[in-house]
């Protein structure tokens, strides 16, 4: 990643928010993967790739669950 932001001509501030990302993704792609391993046996295959997208998937569903307990148990508002 430094070395394609380099080799682009970007700024150095670039390179390091690409790399942060990519850090990230990768913590998170080896987290899951061990997961994975640890709940999935040999046989499993589809449902491991199932679960796989589905974990990705599932932030878009958890983040608006998350805004509205706290709505309904009025947690981060002012009184």
């Amino acid at each position: 990643v430094a070395a394609i932001c380099l080799y682009g001509g970007h700024s150095g501030r670039y390179g390091f928010i690409a790399q942060v990302v990519n850090l990230c993704f990768l913590i998170y792609y080896v987290y899951d993967g061990a997961s994975l391993l640890s709940r999935r046996r040999l046989g499993e295959e589809l449902a491991a790739v199932t679960d796989l997208y589905r974990d990705v998937l599932n932030i878009f569903g958890y983040i608006p669950r998350v805004v509205q307990h706290w709505h309904k148990h009025r947690i981060w508002q002012i009184r």
